[in-house]
């Protein structure tokens, strides 16, 4: 099942490994990184919020 919106770019070609997603918990905001690591989503996440929240 692909969770993915339609129009939004699709990394096909990514050897099957998961690719991790995180959400900005700033009630109302849709941001959601996507990421190879849990590790990489939580920063872009955490750079988002202090960029568009801070």
């Amino acid at each position: 099942m692909d969770d993915h919106k339609s129009g939004e770019p699709h990394d096909e070609g990514h050897g099957g490994h998961d690719h991790f997603h995180a959400s900005c918990t700033v009630e109302g905001c849709t941001f959601m990184a996507h990421a190879d690591s849990e590790e990489d989503a939580k920063m872009q996440v955490d750079a988002h919020t202090k960029q568009a929240h801070g």
